[in-house]
């Protein structure tokens, strides 16, 4: 994951290049790190609906930018926090910042 396939894959499915796909790369950058601190926020004071609501927009951010393993993270907490479950959310989101930090934009 990183700049260049993520550029590469907003191109092709948003039909955007150049300066265009590089200003929704950055902006979805910020969204994504914004609603993870968010996240950490919610998920430190229990509060699940907050954080169910981050993993749906995360899930979005994650899709548009064609990272499919967050994507497929971000919508398993949020599955799993509306069905009223709670195990293993902490350690899920844990793995979500992981590969995150390895994401190089």
């Amino acid at each position: 994951m990183d700049r260049k396939s993520a550029l590469s894959y907003i191109s092709s499915q948003f039909g955007l290049s150049g300066e265009k796909a590089l200003k929704i790369l950055k902006i979805t950058e910020t969204s994504i790190n914004r609603l993870l601190d968010k996240s950490k926020e919610a998920l430190l004071k229990g509060d699940n609906e907050t954080l169910a609501s981050c993993m749906h927009t995360l899930k979005t951010n994650f899709a548009n930018l064609g990272f499919k393993e967050l994507f497929e993270k971000a919508k398993d907490i949020e599955s799993k926090l509306k069905q009223g479950e709670n195990i293993n959310i902490q350690e899920e989101f844990s793995e979500i910042l992981s590969l995150w930090n390895r994401v190089e934009l």
